[in-house]
């Protein structure tokens, strides 16, 4: 095999490797292209115990919260309850958020929010 041939499927094999590169690189974007998370709306809370006489900050235990989506479905967070801040609070609940663009799906883990 002479060195001119040699040469030319080296740039052979060279092409095949980058449309494949390119292939996979557009295929891992389209799969994380899915969605644009965005920054988490966090609150803080309390929760008072009234089995008494003064009411009281309860500090142990899990709190659910369930969001019912625009489209319907409905999202469920949790948080374990602890002393926050110095017992101010009962819990901190970070709600996650999803921009919508054109052709994007949302992630049904997250509130998506649309542009206005």
């Amino acid at each position: 095999m002479t060195a001119h041939k040699r040469h030319n499927r080296r740039k052979a094999y060279s092409a095949h490797a980058v449309v494949w590169a390119v292939a996979l690189v557009g295929i891992t974007f389209q799969a994380h292209a899915a969605s644009l998370p965005e920054p988490s709306t966090v609150f803080y809370g309390k929760i008072l115990g009234t089995g008494s006489e003064q009411p009281f900050l309860i500090t142990e235990g899990e709190l659910e919260w369930t969001i019912r989506r625009a489209d319907g479905t409905d999202l469920s967070l949790r948080a374990t309850l602890y002393p926050f801040n110095k017992g101010t609070y009962s819990y901190r609940l970070d709600v996650p958020h999803e921009a919508l663009a054109l052709g994007l799906m949302p992630d049904c883990t997250s509130v998506p929010l649309a542009a206005e």
